[in-house]
């Protein structure tokens, strides 16, 4: 991997499961069985730090859950440790776009741009998963506007542009 080549959230740390170690995983790919798959990844904790973990296995245990035992943390005891981080990957192991699909961190940093008037709104600043997945669009104020990231209200994204054009509804951005 590259020291410019940028990361993908592929899960979320949740709880240790068990006696061996092993911690409960949100998954945030389309794929649970990937984890089986992986090997080295890069676990960002929930104070910012980095480190390189090996995925000695993985069990799914649900659609969006995952079971994963790392090769440095033996105990329940230990790995509570890295609850709340997300395990990341390198953007060129991660999983072929369909067309039309975009990966969450090409998101963060896009213009905000209303479709109609060619007004920009701001920056896409984070993406919540909430039924449909919300942007956080923060304006030039500072201030915050969620968005539904479905079609109607988001019909065009230009990563190659740093562009994603959203049509609001009626009221959404009024204060």
């Amino acid at each position: 991997m590259s020291a410019e080549e940028r990361l993908l959230a592929v899960g979320r740390l949740l709880k240790p499961h068990g006696v061996r170690g092993e911690i409960k995983v949100a998954v945030m790919t389309d794929d649970p069985s990937r984890f089986k798959k992986l090997d080295a990844v890069t676990v960002e904790l929930a104070n910012g730090q980095r480190v390189s973990l090996h995925i000695e296995g993985a069990r799914v245990i649900g659609p969006e859950t995952v079971l994963v035992k790392f090769r440095e943390y033996g105990t329940p005891e230990a790995v509570v440790a890295l609850r709340d981080g997300v395990i990341m990957i390198p953007r060129s192991k991660g999983v072929p776009l369909k067309p039309g699909e975009v990966y969450f961190a090409d998101m963060i940093g896009l213009t905000a741009i209303l479709q109609e008037s060619d007004e920009v709104l701001g920056s896409v600043t984070a993406i919540y998963s909430a039924g449909n997945d919300l942007l956080e669009i923060t304006r030039p104020d500072g201030s915050e506007v969620l968005i539904p990231w479905v079609e109607p209200f988001v019909p065009k994204i230009d990563v190659e542009a740093g562009k994603v054009f959203l049509t609001p509804p009626p009221g959404l951005l009024e204060e």
